[in-house]
């Protein structure tokens, strides 16, 4: 069962765990060999998602860095999962002003070191996936996001996840349908009155 962090923040010394219980209850691709921490191929795009949220949480409780976490992390196979899993760590590392300040902009009363911690990096993960990967439409990262939230964080934390990326989602709409070429073939469409 995962570890539920308690509060809005979830920093009380009570909360503090190391960072070995906390992987441990984040979902484990095989058995591991010592030595080698990397999993079996992935399966899914959400295996994906599921191990890049576990390579950010090992860099943001380690200190280390995102390529050094994934290093670890990654499976050696170079399918497409891998890539995409990948793809995604360097695009969160490269993009992470943009995507802290955004945020922040649309988490109104909150301090950005005030979400739980996995809410965060859920929300990192799926803001550099609508800004960075044209290819899957938002609606499907936002979805996505909110069921790993529900399944890895707090009781709240898919509605807070939610509400949060549905407002960058609205925000960045035109800047996304700029980007995509036609009005009338863009990512993403108004939602239309009815």
């Amino acid at each position: 069962m995962p570890h539920k962090l308690t509060g809005a923040g979830a920093s009380s010394a009570d909360d503090i765990i190391s960072r070995e219980e906390a992987l441990q209850d984040l979902p484990v691709d095989e058995v591991l060999e010592e030595g080698s921490l990397s999993g079996p191929p992935l399966k899914s795009r959400r295996d994906a998602r599921e191990l890049v949220i576990k390579i950010i949480y090992s860099a943001e409780l380690s200190g280390d860095s995102l390529r050094d976490a994934g290093r670890d992390l990654l499976p050696e196979s170079p399918d497409k999962y891998t890539r995409f899993a990948a793809d995604l760590c360097e695009r969160i590392r490269n993009g992470a002003d943009e995507i802290d300040r955004l945020i922040v902009k649309h988490s109104e009363k909150w301090d950005l070191n005030r979400i739980a911690i996995l809410d965060k990096l859920i929300l990192r993960m799926a803001i550099a996936e609508i800004l960075f990967f044209p290819d899957i439409p938002p609606k499907v990262t936002i979805n996505e996001a909110i069921e790993i939230a529900k399944k890895y964080s707090t009781v709240n934390s898919g509605r807070f996840v939610n509400g949060i990326l549905d407002a960058v989602f609205n925000d960045l709409r035109d800047k996304l349908n700029k980007q995509s070429g036609s009005p009338t073939k863009s990512r993403i469409s108004k939602k239309r009155k009815g």
